[in-house]
Parts: structure tokens; C-alpha cells; sequence
């Protein structure tokens, strides 16, 4: 009698921590796939926003006794980007820290929306041969036609 006891408790006891278990890993495996539907979310979303993104340096203009280079930009694309998130290369440095002002209609912009244009006024020694400008979907255009102004 005694022996039947002990093998019903110890069943009892092996099933619960088999039943825990599985609930462990069910919950485990729901969590990675809600996390990977929403990494993929985003991916398709960035995607989008990177294929709506598109812009072109109108002039780039570089002014030797002042030691400053202006650059005028036109949004092409049906993006609203972040003039916060715009990068400035010239001739292979990142001088995104040199800029004066970015200014929309003469006014400092933060959005820079479709079919607007923008001007970004930046601290540079020399003329550049080669300027290159980056938006935060990764989107970007350059110009090596610089004038002297």
C-alpha cells in the first residue's frame, strides 16, 4: 500500500514539473516569435521609408575668405526627414559637426519635408573636391561640382 502511494506521488510530482517546463518553453518561443514579427515590422517599415527617400544637392558653393561652404538641397522624395540626422562628407571626412545652420525659406529648419528645399551652411578650410550628404534612412547624394563664391 505504502509503495502504491510513493509511485502516485512521485507521478504527480514528474508531471507537474513536466507540465512547468513545457509552459516555460511555449512561453519562451511566443516571446521570440513576437520579438522577430516586430524586428521584421520595422525592417519593412525602414525599407519603405528608405524607398520613399530621395533628395539632390541643387548647388554647392565654397567661400574662401569667409572659409564656409554652402550647400542647397531639394527633398525629392515623399519622406519628412529629421535635418538632425543629416551627415556632411567632404572629400572623405565627416564634417557633420562643422555646420553652421540648416535653414528651410531662411528660417533654421528641424523637418525637412517633400519639395522643400534646405540650405546647410558649414565651417570648411579648404574646398572640398568631392561633398557628400547622408539622410537617416541611409539615402545619399554627392556632388563633386563645387564652385568658388
Amino acid at each position: 500500500m505504502c509503495l502504491g502511494v510513493s509511485v502516485s506521488v512521485s507521478a504527480i510530482i514528474f508531471f507537474t514539473a513536466f507540465a512547468l517546463c513545457l509552459s516555460m518553453v511555449f512561453n519562451a518561443t511566443q516571446v521570440y516569435y513576437d520579438e522577430m514579427n516586430d524586428a521584421e515590422d520595422k525592417n519593412a517599415q525602414r525599407l519603405q521609408d528608405s524607398l520613399h527617400t530621395a533628395f539632390e544637392i541643387g548647388s554647392a558653393m565654397f567661400n574662401a575668405t569667409q572659409k564656409a561652404l554652402v550647400l542647397n538641397l531639394t527633398n525629392t522624395g515623399s519622406s519628412t526627414l529629421s535635418t538632425g540626422h543629416l551627415d556632411v562628407i567632404a572629400d572623405g571626412l565627416l564634417v557633420t559637426g562643422n555646420i553652421t545652420s540648416i535653414k528651410s525659406g531662411g528660417v533654421t529648419a528641424g523637418h525637412w519635408y517633400p519639395a522643400t528645399a534646405i540650405t546647410i551652411a558649414l565651417k570648411q578650410a579648404q574646398k572640398p573636391e568631392r561633398v557628400k550628404v547622408c539622410c537617416e534612412y541611409g539615402v545619399c547624394a554627392y556632388t563633386n561640382n563645387i564652385l568658388n563664391g
